[in-house]
């Protein structure tokens, strides 16, 4: 497959408006946000062309870059509220052991 800059860069431009009819439900973003998004492991074109926020790997599961803010709005607020629950179940273990 041969790689286009320049039609790359037309796609990320074109997603970057928004104006897409497409959508995602809202449990589709947090099904997302729980688990994380998957990007390119090793050299993408894409990412290199026109940055991770409008890589194909975004555009191709985000509809519109307001989908892809939620989703990182989503990602942070699942994050956070994971590391409360583990330092939460740390404390919990370790109450009971200290010698007070």
């Amino acid at each position: 497959m041969i790689f286009d800059e320049r039609t790359e860069r037309r796609k990320a431009e074109e997603w970057e408006q928004g104006n897409s009819t497409e959508t995602i439900s809202l449990s589709e973003i947090a099904d997302i946000a729980a688990v994380g998004l998957t990007y390119c492991k090793d050299y993408c074109s894409s990412r290199e062309t026109v940055g991770q926020a409008s890589c194909y790997c975004v555009r191709a599961r985000f509809p519109t870059p307001e989908h892809y803010q939620l989703y990182l709005k989503a990602r942070h607020e699942y994050q956070r509220i994971l590391a409360a629950r583990i330092a939460a179940g740390t404390i919990g273990e370790n109450y009971g052991t200290q010698n007070d």
